[in-house]
């Protein structure tokens, strides 16, 4: 058996004035509370969305600042690096030992090379926060060591 059970409904013909009254006043009420908490959940929204935005905001302008400081550290390597060139090597005379001509030179190309792989790996693949995670770190301190101590 299927019965259908219907709320009960006041009597809408024998409800006194005042109570009427009372009655569009809850009504009016409950309408006011409903279309605040529309309004609410509408400016919670607004919110989400303004606070999306400023963070794609601040991403944007994070990477135009790093992009713009590793360009100046890049030029200031080149600086240097041409600096050291005019500076210690006349023609085919070397004025400094060896060993700091070749660092001169290995500085900053080598710092130039890696902020150049970092600013493209950033650009096209981004950076992830499990990065950190899949170095190998005993296989860098291996060649760090081999390095370190004059292995090849």
């Amino acid at each position: 058996m299927n019965v259908k059970v219907e709320s009960p409904k006041p009597p809408v013909d024998n409800i006194p004035p005042a109570e009427a009254s009372a009655l569009g006043e809850l009504e009016r009420r409950i309408a006011d509370l409903e279309q605040n908490a529309d309004l609410a959940e509408l400016s919670a929204e607004a919110r989400h969305r303004d606070l999306l935005i400023s963070e794609i905001k601040q991403r944007i302008r994070m990477r135009y600042a790093a992009f713009g400081i590793s360009i100046v550290a890049m030029a200031f390597m080149g600086y240097v690096l041409g600096h050291g060139v005019h500076t210690y090597f006349w023609g085919p005379f070397v004025l400094v030992p060896q060993a700091v001509a070749i660092a001169m030179f290995i500085g900053p190309v080598a710092s130039i090379t890696t902020i150049t792989i970092m600013l493209l790996i950033g650009a096209f693949r981004r950076f992830k926060d499990d990065d950190v995670d899949h170095v190998n770190v005993p296989s860098l301190a291996a060649e760090a060591a081999k390095t370190g101590f004059g292995g090849s």
